[in-house]
Formats: C-alpha cells, sequence, structure tokens
C-alpha cells in the first residue's frame, strides 16, 4: 500500500539526506522556530569535560559518578558515554585548573600595575 512512498523517499530530488540512521532532529532556530534535521557526532572527550565543568561549577563531589542515579541517567541520555572513574574524572578537572591557571597569569603578567589579594577565612561560607 505504501511502496510508492518507499519509493519515492529514496529517489526524491528535495531529500537533503539520504542516509538518515544517523541523524536527529536538533536546535531550534529564534527566527521561525523550526527544527531541523542534522548529522549527530558523539565526542567523548568533550562529555567527560563538560562532566568535569558540571563537577567544579555545582561542586559536587568526584563519587557523583560512581553513583548507580547518575549512572543510569547517562545511560539514558547517550549509550556511548564510557564510564569514567573518580581518578579519571579528577585528572580532567586537574587539567582544566592547569589551563585557566595559565590563563590567569598570562593576565597578571599582562598588568602593568600591582594586585593584592586579601580573604576572610574567619567568616567566609567556604
Amino acid at each position: 500500500m505504501t511502496k510508492h512512498l518507499h519509493d519515492h523517499h529514496k529517489i526524491c530530488s528535495r531529500r537533503k539526506y539520504q542516509d538518515i540512521s544517523q541523524m536527529m532532529s536538533v536546535g531550534m532556530q529564534k527566527q521561525d522556530s523550526k527544527r531541523t534535521l542534522s548529522t549527530y557526532n558523539f565526542d567523548q572527550e568533550a562529555g567527560r569535560k563538560d562532566l568535569a565543568n558540571m563537577i567544579i561549577l555545582l561542586d559536587y563531589p568526584l563519587s557523583m559518578v560512581d553513583h548507580m542515579g547518575f549512572r543510569r541517567f547517562y545511560n539514558t541520555i547517550q549509550l556511548s558515554f564510557k564510564v569514567v572513574s573518580r581518578r579519571i574524572i579528577r585528572n580532567d578537572i586537574r587539567k582544566i585548573y592547569d589551563v585557566e591557571n595559565e590563563k590567569s597569569m598570562k593576565l597578571l603578567n599582562k598588568n602593568q600595575s600591582r594586585i593584592a589579594i586579601a580573604s576572610d577565612l574567619w567568616t567566609a561560607s567556604n
């Protein structure tokens, strides 16, 4: 009954992508609020970096990567994401720290004036 539609789908000149098996609907464009079909490339390294940044920004413990709930969550979201250990995520966080520290040092070295940094350790919440 729908064979003609399948045949048309294979040869349609207006069809932008011929193999849609690895495509997904991505992004909302602000002008017309239409979703677009685009290829999706999973990047394990980018995922690990984003996980490390999330732990840094939200001040989560490194042990969160071992929690069953977290593992279930990311397996639901992305099956390709490989489990990372506390040691690996700690090393990723240290790499981020080193990069940010280097940026800060370069910025401070460009400054021609003096800088004083003070901290109130007695009443600070952290």
